[in-house]
């Protein structure tokens, strides 16, 4: 069993070009996604249980003595239980993927990525997991680290946020010249 795999995903709290930290000072920052899938893409579920067991199986033979300890953490969330009752949620299980290495962000040709605006939170990406068992004093779990990520598609950008293509259109005008230098010009006097 493989406890790496790569799914196709709907990305949310996205930060894969800088670490991301909770702390006020900036400290212990990562890499994040959080991944998002409908609980009808059982394909999906049925890929990541397996690679959950696997790092299951890792940990019962190199960490927890041969045992599976009771009530082992697991890195898949039901989106229904959020206290937030975000919609983008809704029906869907959700895994949050970190790492203190950045991840390589490719497009559909495996073309890297370098324009923070080609790829955000709302798009549709390949998404390299790794789930690892941890211990950590009387904790015990299953933590997913983040690999790398490939564009798939462009989508609507959650949190609100909207694109300036998306909300403009190009303007038409042989004028539109004239008016920029008129405007120019009348910046230049006040």
């Amino acid at each position: 069993m493989e406890n790496k795999i790569i799914i196709q995903t709907k990305t949310a709290y996205l930060h894969c070009f800088e670490p991301f930290s909770f702390a006020k000072d900036g400290s212990g920052g990562k890499y994040m996604c959080t991944c998002i899938n409908s609980k009808d893409d059982q394909q999906t579920k049925a890929m990541v249980d397996k690679a959950i067991q696997a790092a299951i199986e890792k940990g019962r033979n190199e960490l927890w003595n041969g045992r599976i300890p009771p009530n082992l953490y697991s890195p898949v969330k039901d989106g229904d239980e959020r206290e937030d009752k975000d919609k983008i949620f809704k029906n869907s299980f959700y895994i949050v993927a970190k790492s203190k290495l950045a991840p390589d962000i490719v497009d559909q040709k495996v073309h890297p990525i370098f324009d923070k605006k080609k790829i955000y939170s709302g798009c549709i990406c390949n998404v390299a997991l790794t789930f690892l068992p941890y211990k950590a004093g009387p904790n015990n779990g299953i933590t997913c680290m983040l690999g790398n990520i490939q564009l798939v598609r462009q989508a609507q950008a959650l949190g609100g946020h909207t694109r300036a293509e998306d909300e403009f259109s190009v303007i038409e005008d042989e004028n539109t010249e004239d008016a920029t230098a008129e405007f120019n010009s009348l910046n230049q006097e006040g």
